[in-house]
């Protein structure tokens, strides 16, 4: 039963990406090939018609097969494949603490100059005073 349900399923998703290939597209696509074997065939509005019809009929198929295969080969959802793998212990030890930042200096922007009126001579601006902090020695173990 399992052999005839998976090779239908195998078929009719065969035959629905055929269907959907042949169906005319914007740019008429690979139908254009069969296109007057089509007319022939089926007549002109015909062929459309019955390509809407088989491939409808094709996805049906294939959802139904699908459904019935997953409900064959289905476990039951909610499992996991980690059942197996033992839980890593928590060690369990003093908290490492990061060492204490040293105190903020903070100091006050210098004022922006006033623009010099028109006509009057530019004043350079006196160079920026902000002190850098000490440089602190690294050890390593």
């Amino acid at each position: 039963m399992t052999a005839v349900l998976i090779t239908i399923h195998v078929l009719s998703a065969i035959l629905l990406v055929l269907s959907i290939l042949l169906q005319p597209g914007r740019s008429s696509g690979f139908s254009l090939t069969f296109s007057e074997t089509a007319t022939a065939i089926f007549g002109g509005r015909g062929a459309l018609s019955f390509l809407e019809k088989f491939t409808a009929g094709a996805a049906t198929l294939f959802v139904i097969t699908s459904l019935f295969l997953a409900m064959r080969f289905g476990h039951g959802g909610g499992g996991t494949v980690m059942k197996e793998v033992p839980a890593p212990e928590a060690e369990v030890g003093p908290a490492e603490t990061a060492p204490p930042l040293p105190p903020a200096t903070e100091s006050a922007p210098s004022p922006a100059p006033t623009p010099a009126p028109s006509g009057a001579p530019r004043e350079a601006a006196p160079p920026s005073t902000v002190p850098l902090p000490p440089p602190q020695e690294t050890k390593t173990p």
